[in-house]
């Protein structure tokens, strides 16, 4: 990895992201906004944060900095909708099908891809079963 000037450390990797807040997500064309209002579950975040990117120089990687940065995100996002009296977040991760590094990584950190519930419930998946998570 590069060095920097003076006497600071180089860095070890970078994250970035960006916060919805519970009106952009009730609006229509929103991007992450566009959850439909029909859920299985009933409830529809009022928080999202979405995860644009996490990197670590790759002779560093394997060392739980990238987990470290998931861990900071997910608390984030929880204090964030905390502090404003709201009782429900989400945290949203995009992996193309170009990215079969990110797709481990994440699925290492306990993400799972989303099915719509539409094409569970025509596959005959029962609502217990969306709800419990065994339909994935």
């Amino acid at each position: 990895r590069p060095k920097l000037d003076g006497d600071l450390p180089s860095p070890l990797g970078s994250v970035s992201w960006r916060i919805h807040d519970a009106e952009e997500i009730t609006k229509k064309g929103t991007g992450v906004g566009n959850v439909g209002t029909n859920t299985i579950h009933g409830w529809k975040p009022q928080i999202v944060l979405e995860a644009l990117f996490i990197a670590v120089w790759e002779n560093e990687r394997g060392g739980e900095y990238g987990s470290s940065l998931v861990a900071i995100l997910q608390s984030k996002v929880i204090e964030y909708a905390k502090s404003r009296g709201y009782v429900s977040a989400l945290l949203y991760v995009e992996i193309g099908f170009e990215q079969p590094k990110a797709k481990v990584f994440w699925g290492n950190n306990g993400f799972k891809p989303v099915v719509p519930i539409n094409e569970l419930k025509n596959a005959g998946v029962s609502n217990s079963d969306i709800l419990a998570g065994r339909a994935i």
